[in-house]
């Protein structure tokens, strides 16, 4: 249950609220220094877990819940405070479409003691998606100060879509196979 890989998940938890505390406070630039730090740890909970054979049901369960709170975290921070454009919006709500079919749908399969695996374009797209925050929350310490910010929202409009589509078409092909198979 306590390994090094739910060790950092955890670890990432707790960056999160530190995260978020720092944004509050005005302390930007210790904020993405810690941001980076907490999705690091989330590269190396699964490294971790895979190379040492550490893998858990805790683990798994625990960690994309640590991601989704690290994201949302900032994200809402962002939401709340300087992201006024349209297609930031519109970024901010398929994003959450995304999450929240993420949700019922590990609700759905958990109760089948099955949860679902993230697959290449989902993690292409978390990665995209938390190297915007980054850019975001670097235009608060004036680090960046030129962003063509409407073409990276809608980039990561379109990842978020196409990783949505092709977890429910994943979704939708198994439980076709799984209605056949009980068929016969």
């Amino acid at each position: 249950m306590f390994n090094l890989p739910n060790l950092l998940t955890f670890l990432r938890i707790v960056l999160s609220f530190t995260v978020f505390l720092l944004l509050e406070k005005g302390y930007y630039l210790s904020a993405v220094v810690l941001f980076l730090l907490a999705v690091l740890t989330d590269f190396l909970d699964g490294f971790f877990a895979r190379r040492l054979e550490q893998k858990t049901a805790l683990g798994q369960l625990i960690d994309p819940l640590a991601d989704k709170l690290l994201f949302w975290v900032v994200m809402g921070y962002l939401f709340g405070h300087c992201r006024k454009s349209l297609t930031f919006k519109i970024l901010v709500f398929s994003v959450f479409t995304k999450d929240l079919l993420l949700v019922l749908g590990s609700v759905y399969l958990l109760k089948k003691e099955k949860l679902p695996k993230p697959n290449l374009l989902g993690k292409i797209t978390v990665t995209y998606l938390f190297g915007v925050e980054v850019i975001c929350l670097l235009t608060f310490t004036r680090s960046v100060e030129i962003v063509p910010f409407e073409g990276i929202y809608l980039i990561g409009i379109l990842l978020v879509v196409a990783s949505t589509l092709s977890y429910l078409g994943k979704f939708l092909r198994e439980e076709k196979t799984k209605k056949e198979e009980e068929s016969f």
